[in-house]
């Protein structure tokens, strides 16, 4: 329903907005989802959930499946963020916050284009 009303978002971000999450929250519904399976969940910042959101960056593997998990939906459900012709959609630049990881860890995750 969000995205026919706001088709510029992306399915990762309209399923957040779907749940009633914060990207903070999404973070540590994730980090949860690790736990559960007796992992160390990564850092990850706001900053790089949002580049995910918009198309500027793409999760590994691993990390879109415990995405699907924390949201409960099929990874195909959250789609891709890119267009169809490949081109990465132009978005505001989002705040840096890191929930998580030390400060060496926060500047490595976000070093993204």
């Amino acid at each position: 329903m969000l995205r026919a009303a706001l088709p510029e978002l992306t399915a990762l971000e309209a399923w957040r907005l779907a749940l009633g999450w914060s990207r903070a929250q999404a973070i540590r519904e994730v980090a949860r989802v690790y736990l559960e399976d007796d992992l160390l969940p990564p850092a990850l910042s706001q900053a790089l959930l949002c580049r995910y959101e918009h198309g500027q960056a793409q999760p590994g593997d691993e990390y879109r499946i415990m995405i699907s998990r924390a949201y409960g939906a099929r990874p195909d459900q959250l789609g891709s963020p890119r267009t169809t012709s490949g081109a990465v959609r132009a978005r505001p630049r989002c705040r840096s916050t890191t929930v998580g990881g030390s400060a060496r860890n926060r500047a490595s995750t976000e070093r993204h284009p």
